[in-house]
């Protein structure tokens, strides 16, 4: 699903539109301004922290390449709200994995898109590192950002999620409506990854309600509007 809204996969039916338009109309530099997407599995690059996070304003550098002073700017938010300031010199190679998931975050918060597509961000971070990164997401949101993540944590998901849609392969077999905290349709919802032993969870923190994750029907989880 993720790949697939990130346009790196095609859909298998319908479109996907970003504020009405087609995705497939835009050039993946006017994508990559806009969209940000942070994988599961990535490279490991020997590079510092600070400048695996200046990776992120490439989308929006001209044709020197060279960061402005905006662009730093960006960039040591970044490093600030990913918690990795004190890691900037650090070698991501030899980072663990619960500081390395935090320095690619930094690169994802760098790129300062309205819309951000994280796939399993809470993997190698321990519980209050968990818990300090779905609080930053979730304020994100507040902000007006679209935030789209898949988690395994149920509990997680459940706390912090606005909307919420637990996934098998093909289809969303139910979805929570509501705000956060709210439990109407969680019961049932609950009973449905139980049973089925589904774990993909989707966790939606939507700018607005008007844009909704609505999968056609038939077609599988590859359309949806952003």
């Amino acid at each position: 699903l993720l790949k697939t809204a990130a346009g790196l996969l095609a859909p298998c039916g319908g479109e996907i539109l970003l504020d009405g338009q087609p995705v497939s109309a835009l050039t993946r530099r006017e994508f990559a301004r806009q969209v940000s997407y942070l994988p599961q599995n990535r490279p490991v690059p020997e590079i510092s922290v600070e400048l695996l996070a200046e990776h992120g304003r490439f989308p929006h550098l001209g044709f020197s390449r060279t960061l402005t002073a905006a662009d730093r700017a960006a960039v040591e938010r970044a490093l600030l709200l990913s918690g990795t300031e004190g890691l900037r010199p650090r070698n991501v190679a030899h980072l663990s994995g619960g500081e390395r998931q935090r320095a690619y975050l930094a690169m994802l918060l760098a790129q300062d898109t309205d819309v951000l597509l994280l796939d399993e961000p809470t993997a190698f971070l321990d519980i209050s590192q968990q818990f300090s990164l779905l609080e930053l997401l979730q304020k994100l949101a507040l902000q007006g950002k679209t935030i789209v993540v898949v988690l395994h944590e149920l509990a997680l998901a459940m706390k912090f999620c606005s909307r919420l849609a637990v996934g098998s392969p093909g289809s969303a077999r139910q979805r929570s409506f509501g705000g956060r905290g709210s439990l109407t349709g969680l019961s049932a919802l609950c009973r449905a990854a139980w049973k089925t032993m589904e774990t993909s969870i989707f966790f939606f923190c939507q700018k607005n309600n008007s844009a909704p994750f609505e999968p056609e029907s038939g077609v599988g989880l590859c359309s949806m509007t952003l």
